[in-house]
């Protein structure tokens, strides 16, 4: 009889699996309890805390968001110390039978697998709205954006158009344009133009090529402004191309924001932006409104 047979019997392990998994049941369980008080003290601003005595204490979250990722976290946690509770009683239940052992071990770690990736979808689609958006950022493929595109709705094209321009994904546009997308930006509350996000020469040409204007890139006319106002050090000659390329599409050398009267000239000479400026100057653009 070997040393683990001496020590250990069939009893003793039992329990000593048993006392695992009752171990993070009970923390799963004060998780959940650590939840409904944090959905309190959200729901009523209650601004509690936990706290031990001689300690500050900790707040309780006090945003659904937190209060939703805690609920998340200790149903997960709950459920995978049933399930291994139950894993661990059929294997021990097939002892003697090897075959059936594996086939247990392979079950559990194909349902396992099956469940982490349907959480990994939700949490992916409840951060990015959909997976067509998720994969218009820099994880993505053509191929990826491709098989989501059947029967993705508006919404989802503006979210993963939006994507593009946050992540400069202008090797997507021709797909996500040719899918139905468009540069109006028509599901937002606040409808912004793409080209106002910190994209590269290379995405404002190719949405131009596609289509973008003043008349239907969202709500923004002031393009031209934003782009110098954003322009990074050193990127002078580029930005000097982009608000040519913008000048030439219709976009104003002139036009501002509401919070920001400042014209586009009068920005690009404080910031040092030659190449810009002088793009500026011979389109006739004013310094001052």
């Amino acid at each position: 009889m070997s040393d683990t047979d001496t020590d250990t019997g069939p009893g003793e392990t039992k329990r000593k699996m048993g006392m695992f998994a009752g171990f993070w049941l009970l923390v799963g369980l004060a998780c959940l309890g650590v939840t409904v008080l944090s959905a309190v003290n959200t729901a009523f601003d209650l601004n509690l805390a936990l706290a031990t005595r001689g300690s500050p204490g900790t707040p309780l979250p006090s945003h659904w968001e937190e209060v939703g990722g805690l609920a998340a976290g200790s149903i997960l946690l709950i459920g995978l110390s049933l399930f291994g509770s139950k894993v661990a009683n059929m294997f021990r239940d097939a002892k003697g039978k090897p075959a059936l052992r594996v086939g247990i071990l392979v079950g559990a770690l194909a349902l396992l697998l099956m469940v982490g990736r349907g959480l990994q979808v939700m949490a992916l689609t409840m951060t990015y709205g959909s997976m067509l958006a998720y994969y218009c950022t820099d994880v993505g493929s053509i191929e990826d954006v491709e098989d989501e595109l059947d029967g993705a709705t508006p919404e989802a094209l503006d979210r993963c158009l939006d994507r593009t321009a946050q992540w400069d994904r202008h090797d997507l546009l021709d797909t996500i344009i040719g899918a139905g997308a468009n540069f109006k930006d028509e599901t937002s509350e606040h409808r912004s133009c793409v080209l106002t996000s910190d994209v590269s020469l290379e995405y404002v040409n190719k949405a131009l090529e596609l289509g973008a204007t003043p008349g239907n890139c969202g709500d923004t006319l002031a393009v031209i402004q934003r782009k110098v106002l954003t322009a990074q050090p050193g990127s002078d000659e580029e930005t000097a191309q982009i608000v040519q390329a913008l000048l030439d599409a219709g976009w104003s050398a002139d036009a501002t924001d509401e919070d920001n009267p400042k014209h586009a000239l009068a920005i690009a000479r404080e910031d040092g932006l030659g190449a810009t400026a002088a793009v500026l100057e011979a389109a006739g653009a004013s310094e001052e409104g």
